[in-house]
């Protein structure tokens, strides 16, 4: 991979002290020497600007995914290696952005953005046991979607998703007022909260 000079970065995750991905509005970027050195690890064919709005998730060295929006919220583009950012997999997703969260080379959670207004957000919660090469969504709290539930509330602003296992999760979030927040817990695999 290529080196990339004093990259302008969005975002970063570190997975220890040496090994850490990055995102800037047109590159992503992998160091494997703490930050001293960043190299493009960006899937080809990605417009100009991808990284404004794409989500990423690193597992380790080798594992990662990049989220990048298509049509919001209703779809995306999601791109999985597995050799450090040599090689890309894309397959389509019916989501666009969100929190996206990996067990393992096989197990993740997205909490997939559908959109918010007036002090509410509406989200979905979808899983992939395939490394992110298909996804089933576990709940939805769009109250205009079939299907959907109120065990995650529609008002306020989700702020994080956590995840333990396949059962277990929380969703964070707040809502427009001084010094209210919430913290729900899942433990069916996303189906109640």
């Amino acid at each position: 991979l290529e080196a990339v000079t004093a990259p302008q970065l969005l975002s970063f995750m570190m997975l220890n002290r040496l090994d850490g991905w990055a995102l800037g509005e047109n590159v992503l970027v992998r160091t494997e020497d703490g930050g001293v050195t960043w190299r493009n690890a960006t899937p080809l064919g990605l417009e100009a600007g991808f990284g404004a709005s794409a989500s990423l998730a690193a597992m380790d060295a080798d594992h990662a995914w990049l989220l990048v929006a298509l049509d919001y919220p209703t779809s995306g583009m999601l791109y999985r290696t597995v050799d450090g950012g040599r090689t890309w997999t894309a397959v389509p997703v019916p989501f666009s952005g969100g929190d996206m969260e990996f067990l393992d080379a096989s197990q993740g959670w997205i909490m997939a953005d559908l959109g918010a207004g007036a002090g509410s957000q509406a989200i979905a919660i979808f899983q992939t046991s395939d490394g992110g090469a298909t996804w089933t969504q576990v709940y939805v709290n769009d109250p205009t979607l079939s299907g959907a539930s109120d065990t995650l509330p529609l008002s306020g602003v989700k702020s994080g998703l956590g995840i333990l296992d396949t059962q277990r999760a929380w969703v964070g979030g707040s809502v427009p007022m001084d010094g209210f927040v919430y913290l729900y817990a899942s433990e069916d695999g996303g189906r109640t909260w």
